[in-house]
């Protein structure tokens, strides 16, 4: 059985660093960027942090879950 990772409902920049393997910088301006489009929705956001399912979602990342 394969381990999977089980992410928290909203990622901080240490979450998306490890899923994108960036830079702190970089990190920063993809929650950035995707808060700015949750905004344009009228989504609450949080400063710092970005929803875990609408990043997956947005850049197409899923998640296996083996049984």
């Amino acid at each position: 059985m394969a381990k999977t990772a089980r992410w928290p409902e909203m990622l901080d920049w240490k979450d998306v660093r490890t899923i994108f393997k960036c830079s702190r910088t970089r990190a920063y301006e993809i929650i950035r960027d995707t808060n700015k489009e949750l905004d344009a929705k009228n989504m609450r956001t949080c400063r710092g942090r970005v929803s875990t399912a609408y990043l997956f979602e947005r850049y197409g990342i899923t998640v296996s879950v083996n049984q």
